[in-house]
């Protein structure tokens, strides 16, 4: 299901009177088009809002940021890398090293740098050592993470076309 602006712009005004704020020109779009691209539907979006309308004390005349909502929809990045380390955990109890399992593209990633792929991982890995692992795991993950987001940053190009829509000019 597309994400209606019309809908987002409804978020966005809620925030601005609960918070004091002015909406920018051109913030409607790109964030119609930013929760486009991660995926988001209009009912997490409202969730997102809703929480932080109860958690945010100081309004500062401003607007929530995008990555406040990104916090709020995919959880702290902490919690994120100890969710996924404990799936492959319960991946390799289940599926052993002859499985196949379907794997984040992140995590395909940790696993075949970090500890050699699928099945050396799970040749390795001892129950009484799950604490290193995971410490290890969540290391390489969150590092392998940021990566591709410092990859995913627009060029300068890009960049100049958000500027221009952010300040309409």
């Amino acid at each position: 299901m597309s994400l209606v602006k019309k809908e987002i712009g409804m978020v966005l005004m809620g925030l601005a009177a609960n918070f004091g704020a002015k909406i920018p020109e051109g913030l409607l779009e790109i964030w119609h088009e930013a929760f486009s691209q991660d995926g988001f539907t209009i009912e997490q979006i409202k969730y997102a809002a809703g929480k932080i309308i109860r958690s945010k004390t100081e309004s500062y005349g401003r607007l929530p940021t995008y990555a406040e909502f990104l916090e709020i929809l995919q959880g702290n990045k902490e919690q994120s890398a100890q969710i996924q380390a404990q799936k492959v955990i319960d991946l390799i109890r289940t599926e052993g090293s002859s499985g196949n399992p379907e794997l984040d593209p992140i995590v395909k990633e940790v696993i075949r740098s970090r500890f050699g792929g699928w099945q050396s991982l799970c040749g390795s890995l001892e129950e009484g050592k799950l604490q290193w692992f995971i410490r290890d795991f969540k290391e390489a993950y969150l590092s392998t993470e940021a990566e591709n987001e410092r990859l995913m940053l627009p060029d300068r190009d890009e960049a100049k076309q958000l500027m221009k829509k952010i300040t309409g000019g």
